[in-house]
């Protein structure tokens, strides 16, 4: 997990690469790097002024094949308190990416505190960590699906976004590559929601 283990200890288990590498290769080669799953009619985020962000969701998350719960209960202590913070960090890097895509949209990325006609939220519905073990590498792989609802919870546009990180020298750590992976999530979603707002912003 660690930059100094150089994820050979992920490299040596068996994350399930081979039995999830084809989940969501219906986005390659799209000309939009996201899918919709949902997408309200009429368009009720024209114009929006301003979206909430809620925290993201970790429910039901696979992570290297298995569930989370697995996987973690295969980390040392160590190792369960860097998983933490990860899941911290992306949340972070999430926020910072789509803040940065819409930073100078026509409408305002808020805390979830703030009161607004519409809420986002992204669940991690899969990890695959990857690993780098210097003769052999595995890209990680993020799957996002990120919904806008209103405040009341009526669901109105769903998508789904994957990205992938190569597993480098300098993102030799799991922690560097789904952080990566989160924030250009972010910055993904960020241009969903501009076409969503406002239609002729390139």
């Amino acid at each position: 997990m660690s930059v100094r283990e150089g994820d050979t200890r992920l490299g040596r288990r068996d994350l399930g690469w081979v039995s999830l590498a084809w989940l969501s290769l219906g986005l390659v080669g799209c000309s939009r790097p996201w899918r919709v799953l949902r997408k309200s009619p009429g368009n009720p985020l024209l114009e929006a002024r301003a979206l909430s962000v809620r925290p993201l969701v970790f429910d039901a998350m696979r992570v290297g094949g298995q569930t989370e719960l697995a996987y973690s209960s295969e980390l040392d202590e160590e190792e369960r308190k860097i998983w933490a913070v990860d899941k911290k960090a992306m949340n972070d890097a999430f926020l910072r990416g789509l803040r940065e895509e819409t930073s100078q949209a026509s409408f305002d990325v808020v805390p979830e505190r703030e009161v607004s006609p519409f809420y986002v939220e992204a669940h991690v519905r899969l990890i695959e960590p990857g690993y780098y073990a210097y003769v052999a590498a595995q890209p990680s792989r993020t799957r996002m699906v990120v919904s806008v609802s209103t405040p009341e919870g009526e669901p109105l546009d769903e998508i789904e976004v994957v990205h992938e990180t190569k597993a480098t020298i300098s993102k030799a750590s799991v922690s560097h590559r789904i952080r990566n992976d989160a924030e250009r999530i972010g910055h993904i979603v960020g241009q969903y929601l501009r076409r969503r707002v406002t239609p002729d912003d390139a």
